[in-house]
């Protein structure tokens, strides 16, 4: 099983998922590096319990976003295949079974995508 991180310009980073928990970020203490300045130190991390994904953002300058909703830093979320998970604000990440959507930077059509969480 693998996480991939997509960026707009569709350049795609992979990592192959060996533990439990993956720290992400610039630095390369993180499990799962992205040398990209966009990407804070230590940007957030994926946990994977029971089969079941998620997201929590450790406090990055960027954010993360989980169907257009920005997480609060140190709040775990769950997260599906079919979520649309922006990290750094550009860079999608994609879970086993998921499939790239098109970039937030295509605000509307994503939008109507998947619409903000209630």
């Amino acid at each position: 099983m693998k996480l991939t991180i997509c960026d707009k310009d569709n350049r795609m980073y992979t990592h192959e998922i060996k533990t439990e928990v993956i720290t992400i970020g610039r630095s390369s203490s993180n499990d799962f590096v992205i040398p990209v300045d966009d990407f804070s130190r230590q940007h957030c991390v994926v946990t994977v319990k029971n089969g079941f994904f998620f997201i929590q953002d450790l406090g990055s300058k960027n954010g993360v976003k989980v169907d257009s909703r920005p997480l609060a830093p140190h709040v775990q979320c769950s997260i599906y295949a079919d979520s649309l998970v922006i990290i750094a604000n550009f860079f999608q990440l994609i879970l086993p079974g998921g499939k790239p959507m098109k970039n937030e930077l295509a605000t509307e059509e994503i939008r109507l995508v998947k619409p903000p969480l209630k």
